[in-house]
This record gives structure tokens, sequence and C-alpha cells, in this order.
């Protein structure tokens, strides 16, 4: 073997380490572009995941809220119910007693002048009540 020869394998040999090292210094500037990438993912992730974390525990605020109004204005509904169920008696008492004055005074009932007045002055003494 020659002189030039081992030198020309040398050359070649020093060749192909030069790509193989080129090849892997590349590999590693990809695989740490890759790295870069994920850690700002990670990031994100970590943000979002934050920010749901926020949005729930605002929904969880809102709901609590809702359901004391909600629970404020229960007895509120429950007197409103009454109310309109009384009044709805009393509508229905009012009625039954113009009826009975009305009978009354058509039949000449003492104490019943048939003009009406006396159905007014039982109305006045309900409303007063």
């Amino acid at each position: 073997m020659r002189l030039s020869d081992v030198h020309e394998d040398a050359e070649s040999e020093t060749r192909a380490m030069d790509a193989v090292e080129k090849e892997l210094n590349m590999r590693e500037e990809r695989l740490k572009e890759r790295e870069k990438k994920v850690e700002i993912e990670e990031e994100k992730l970590k943000r979002a995941k934050a920010a749901h974390e926020k949005m729930l525990q605002e929904n969880e605020a809102i709901d609590r809220h809702l359901q004391a109004e909600a629970s404020a204005r229960a007895p509120t509904r429950i007197y409103e119910q009454k109310i309109r169920k009384l009044q709805a008696e009393y509508d229905d008492l009012l009625s039954e007693s113009q009826q009975f004055c009305l009978i009354r005074s058509s039949r000449g009932a003492p104490g019943f002048s048939g003009d009406g007045r006396d159905t007014e002055d039982i109305q006045q003494a309900h409303r007063s009540s």
C-alpha cells in the first residue's frame, strides 16, 4: 500500500466522519427545536389548565350565587301563592255575599233596602278589614 493510498483513505474517512458529525449536529438541532416546541406546548397547556380551573371556580361561584338568590326568592314565591289563594277565596266569599244580599233585598227582607247600597256597604267593610 502506498502512502498516497493511505492518505486518500484517511481523507475519505475524514470526509465520512465529517458527514456523520454534520448529520449528528443537524439531528441535535432538530431535537433542540422539538424540545423547545414541547416546552412551549407544555406552557400553553399549563396556562389553558389554569384558565380552565379559574373558569370552573367562577362557574361554581355563579352557581352558588344563583342558588342563594333562588333560596331567597322561595319564601317570596310561597307568600305570593298564599296571597293569590287568599285573594281568590276572598273574591269567592264576596261574590257569595253579594248574591246573598241581592236575593234578600229582592225578597224585601228587613234591613235590606234593595237599591244595592247594602252590597256596597258590605264590600267596603270587607275591603277595610
